[in-house]
């Protein structure tokens, strides 16, 4: 991984490896088979959610975070992808 800042990029061999470690992918079945107990559970020891009222979703807005992806070019050729931009 090289760091630039806010910007981070990662070798294709580095994208390979941390999918081979199950890296960034979320067990989505784990997810579906939560009770809504388990999950106001999850919610209420989450420090990220302090404040936040019940009804949140109600006046929520959505919208899109600024993302740039791209190539960069390194000495062996254009084999970097950079992901740069809010919500990475």
């Amino acid at each position: 991984m090289e760091r630039e800042g806010t910007i981070v990029s990662y070798t294709a061999e580095e994208l390979d490896a941390m999918r081979a470690r199950g890296e960034g992918l979320t067990d989505w079945a784990a997810v579906a088979a939560k009770t809504e107990e388990q999950l106001a559970a999850d919610t209420a020891s989450d420090p990220a959610w302090d404040g936040i009222p019940e009804d949140w979703y109600k006046h929520a807005r959505a919208r899109r975070a600024a993302r740039w992806f791209g190539l960069k070019r390194s000495p062996a050729g254009w084999n970097r992808i950079v992901i740069s931009g809010a919500g990475r």
